[in-house]
């Protein structure tokens, strides 16, 4: 499941600013103090507003939940703190709610069943891009003037599609301001377009218009099983792919892996392994920004939940373990009306080549369809995705100055002046398809 999209509607609702107008409270000049905001922000509620938030819940079950990690809480300051999606949280992993849960992908709607099977049908199994179409977009950020801001430049980045099997054709249609810098995957796994323009009167608007193809691909087992090769382990694709890159893709414990991989070696049935682990795990939950997680796969494990970015970091820290490549790939989803972020990953099998994985999805049961539609999104991504990110915490092109309101890739945008980095709610964003058209 994608990340939850939040602005521009939740953030706008949640807009405060604290202090004078010299010094709004979304305006972050130094690390340090923009973590503790992060923080603060993420985890507005105390215990008894919590209880408050749920009256159906009893308040020994709340205090249950708070102590079990089905309402997620931190102390701050020597008080309990409670996330700000905890109330919808707790439906998804108190197993008072879940009841018999049966995994990530239990629930699908005849939409996606249709989708995944026409992919198949079309597809040989080798990878071959099927499926093939066209998609328009506009991606905007507005800034609302600020009595802080008069007279100062503003630095937005914006996500671009990158060139990959799935992807090509991308050109920039128009654009304001007309003048901007593309970033390329030479440059950085972030690609963005970058703007810079005087802060305006009113809102200061930035935005492009983007046409690219977008392509399914799906891998059968049967090829990769025919196909797979032993690596090459003296390669460069090899050695970078199975580095590790903390804080987020870090060794995971080796009585963990026996435990999901018992003695498999085979790296396809090790991926298999993995990802029917995670599914049967860790159900999807509202995240906390990723820049106050100090390790997400470490979150994911001891909180048992995650959404589709952590989950992601999960399954690349245990792969890269195993001496599996496996990268990060991420973006949005593109359907109509329902555009929103999302992480996925890749898994390198040598003789086959760079594998779609999206280790959120889950395996769909039975009444699905047969075995490879089902576990459908282990080798394979339908034609809905636009990838921006080829990697994890790289810097950006050009640099930015300040500390990055997402630290992890770039799916929402960022924006920045003179004097710091500007965070939610000081600006919103605006993602329109505005044609798809299969060819």
């Amino acid at each position: 499941m994608p990340k939850k999209l939040l602005l521009p509607l939740a953030l706008i609702a949640v807009a405060t600013f604290s202090g004078s107008a010299q010094n709004p409270a979304w305006l972050e000049t130094d690390s340090a103090s923009a973590i503790k905001y992060r923080l603060n922000r993420d985890f507005p509620y105390t215990v008894d507003d919590i209880k408050e938030k749920l009256p159906q819940i009893s308040s020994d079950k709340i205090d249950e939940f708070i102590a079990k990690g089905y309402i997620e809480n931190m102390e701050i300051d020597g008080v309990t703190k409670i996330h700000r999606k905890a109330p919808g949280n707790v439906k998804l992993l108190a197993p008072d709610f879940t009841g018999d849960w049966k995994g990530r992908g239990a629930g699908f709607t005849e939409e996606r069943r249709r989708d995944i099977e026409r992919i198949v049908a079309l597809s040989k199994g080798d990878g071959t891009p099927v499926d093939t179409q066209r998609v328009t977009y506009r991606f905007s950020i507005d800034v609302p003037t600020h009595d802080f801001l008069r007279g100062d430049t503003l630095t937005v980045y914006m996500p671009v599609p990158i060139e990959t099997p799935r992807q090509s054709r991308i050109r920039i249609l128009s654009a304001s301001p007309a003048e901007y810098v593309i970033s390329t995957l030479t440059r950085s796994d972030h690609n963005t377009i970058c703007f810079r323009q005087p802060v305006t009167d009113d809102t200061t608007h930035f935005e492009y218009t983007c046409q690219f193809d977008v392509a399914a691909q799906y891998f059968s087992p049967e090829y990769i099983r025919e196909n797979i090769r032993p690596y090459d382990k003296e390669s460069e694709l090899y050695k970078k792919y199975t580095t590790m890159q903390a804080p987020h893709i870090v060794p995971i414990d080796q009585a963990l892996i026996k435990e999901i991989v018992g003695d498999t070696t085979d790296p396809f049935e090790c991926s298999e392994k993995v990802l029917t682990y995670i599914s049967d795990n860790f159900p999807w939950a509202g995240a906390r920004e990723y820049s106050t997680i100090p390790c997400m796969p470490e979150y994911v494990i001891n909180g048992r939940h995650g959404d589709c970015g952590q989950v992601t970091m999960l399954y690349l820290s245990i792969m890269r373990s195993l001496g599996i490549p496996a990268r990060w790939e991420s973006g949005w989803v593109i359907n109509p009306g329902k555009e929103n972020f999302h992480d996925w990953a890749e898994v390198y099998f040598e003789g086959v080549g760079w594998v779609p994985v999206d280790a959120s999805a889950g395996r769909y049961p039975e009444e699905f369809g047969p075995e490879n539609m089902r576990n459908f999104y282990s080798t394979g991504f339908e034609n809905q995705r636009m990838a921006a990110n080829k990697g994890i915490c790289d810097e950006f092109f050009p640099p930015k100055k300040f500390l990055r309101s997402e630290t992890v890739d770039n799916q929402a945008g960022e924006v920045e002046c003179s004097k710091g980095n500007i965070f939610y709610p000081g600006w919103t964003l605006h993602f329109d398809t505005l044609s798809i058209e299969p060819k």
